[in-house]
């Protein structure tokens, strides 16, 4: 899905015909810098499906459809060659769509809706619920909210897969890490998989795992857990380039996304790919 929308720089005046895809989330920001000033311009999109519609945010005026004005393509999960930014033709969804639908895992027999099925939609505010989840102290005081926030995890999830059961907070980690980062998750967890699998073979797992929660659990999980809250504020900038990473593509290099954020952006992306 596409909409349109001419935007206007507060700063010089100068108008853009908007052509922006809609991605995972209900609510989504976009960064562009404008091609006269380089002041940046940031508008975002609001999606109740069937309907979306653009929102001002920061030097930004709306002003209805006039594709004379120059073109500025965007998706919250894609980039364009420059050659495309600007191209009134392309269709940012379907660019997004070509590059992610062979690694979608198909649900045999049910309908298969990829913006649902390839990330996790409004993951910030899941990940808001899965943090919670995460930081309640082990005691049975709290078993009781622990179980609650787990259900209402499990009912906004199960909106988009049925079958998942979630029972544990780790239940919780593990799906939700999958969801978000599949298939490349595979990458950071078949390392550990391999190390429980020696230790294992060596009867030393046992020792390893008492170890590791009396010394290391705690200051991990903080770390874990600072290291995605710090993903889920650039998210908005971050979701341009990171279905690139996730399916370990380079295809990204020399493509514009609007804002000159995006090279430090890059430098998170090079980080994420690097084996």
């Amino acid at each position: 899905m596409v909409i349109t929308q001419n935007v206007e720089c507060q700063i010089c005046g100068e108008e853009y015909f908007l052509r922006v895809g809609i991605g995972y989330d209900s609510y989504q920001k976009h960064y562009i810098d404008c091609l006269e000033c380089e002041q940046p311009i940031v508008i975002a999109t609001r999606a109740n499906p069937p309907n979306a519609h653009i929102e001002p945010v920061e030097n930004a005026t709306l002003h209805e459809p006039d594709d004379s004005k120059t073109v500025i393509n965007l998706h919250p999960n894609c980039a364009f060659p420059p050659e495309v930014y600007h191209d009134r033709r392309k269709f940012p969804s379907l660019n997004h769509l070509n590059m992610v639908a062979p690694f979608v895992r198909m649900r045999p027999g049910k309908f298969q809706d990829f913006a649902t099925q390839f990330d996790i939609p409004n993951a910030g505010k899941r990940w808001g619920q899965v943090k919670a989840i995460l930081k309640l102290p082990v005691n049975s005081s709290k078993a009781r909210m622990r179980r609650r926030l787990i259900s209402r995890y499990s009912d906004k999830r199960k909106k988009y897969n049925p079958d998942l059961s979630h029972a544990t907070p780790s239940d919780v980690m593990c799906e939700f890490l999958d969801s978000l980062f599949y298939p490349r998750i595979n990458d950071l967890a078949d390392p550990v998989k391999a190390l429980i699998d020696q230790l294992h073979a060596d009867n030393q797992l046992e020792g390893f795992a008492n170890y590791y929660d009396r010394n290391l659990k705690t200051e991990n999980l903080n770390r874990y857990l600072s290291t995605l809250s710090s993903f889920f504020r650039f998210r908005d900038q971050l979701g341009q380039i990171l279905d690139y990473a996730r399916i370990s593509s380079d295809d990204v290099d020399g493509k514009v996304v609007g804002s000159k954020n995006f090279e430090e952006i890059k430098l998170f992306y090079g980080r994420f790919t690097k084996r």
